[in-house]
């Protein structure tokens, strides 16, 4: 959720809210963890690769594991500033339909980024289960 204070005086305020939802539908959802190494803010659509060190446990991916991504984060209304070291409970989607909008990629990473030397990003997630769905906001301020 985002808030934006557009007026603000003595006597009135006025804030507009704005609530968006990336999962769009069909979706399916795996429970497990999550732990940074560096404080982090999780929010929804970050892709996850497995941490194979701990059972039911995700990490961020980063540029160089594109290909081992297994789902995005969702964590609801808000975002989750998340400490080093501390483990987050959170739901992975790994399959159905995601807004490309919504989706919050590591640094230089695009779904048109080459991964290995045949695929785009988006042919990843795809693979993956999720049906990646470029869509057009109508109802922003």
């Amino acid at each position: 959720m985002k808030a934006e204070q557009t007026v603000s005086t003595r006597n009135q305020s006025t804030v507009q809210y704005t609530e968006s939802c990336i999962f769009m539908g069909n979706n399916r959802y795996e429970e497990g963890t999550i732990s940074v190494a560096a404080e982090t803010v999780i929010k929804d659509g970050m892709p996850v690769v497995r941490n194979v060190s701990k059972p039911g446990a995700f990490s961020l991916a980063t540029s160089s594991n594109l290909v081992d991504v297994v789902g995005v984060t969702k964590v609801g209304l808000f975002d989750v500033t998340l400490a080093a070291s501390t483990d987050l409970n959170i739901a992975v989607c790994i399959k159905g339909d995601v807004d490309a909008n919504g989706l919050v990629l590591p640094a230089t990473v695009t779904l048109n980024t080459v991964v290995g030397t045949t695929k785009f990003f988006r042919d990843v997630l795809n693979n993956v289960g999720l049906n990646i769905i470029d869509t057009t906001e109508q109802t922003s301020f």
